[in-house]
């Protein structure tokens, strides 16, 4: 049954450019892939994914990868995809 409660907050995902994004600042940096998911303690099956634009991420790991490398999240403000939730599907 679809929820139909008009009381909804926004929560977001990373489109695909993010992660290519990501990657262009990782080889500026002289960072590898395998070098990044170690320090961010992801698999580096899922990083690479992501830095491929294969693999999305929800917008409170965005942060955390930003946070990671000094990034200022407003880089990515077009590379978020936003959507509409309900309140009790957020369990507030």
């Amino acid at each position: 049954m679809k929820n139909n409660n008009k009381s909804a907050v926004r929560r977001g995902c990373t489109k695909p450019e993010a992660g290519i994004k990501f990657a262009q600042i990782l080889k500026r940096r002289g960072i590898t892939a395998e070098q990044w998911a170690e320090r961010l303690g992801e698999p580096i099956v899922y990083i690479k994914l992501f830095l491929a634009g294969k693999k999305c991420v929800q917008f409170k790991t965005l942060v955390r990868f930003c946070d990671d490398l000094n990034i200022q999240i407003m880089e990515f403000n077009n590379d978020i995809i936003y959507e509409r939730m309900a309140e009790q599907d957020m369990n507030l």
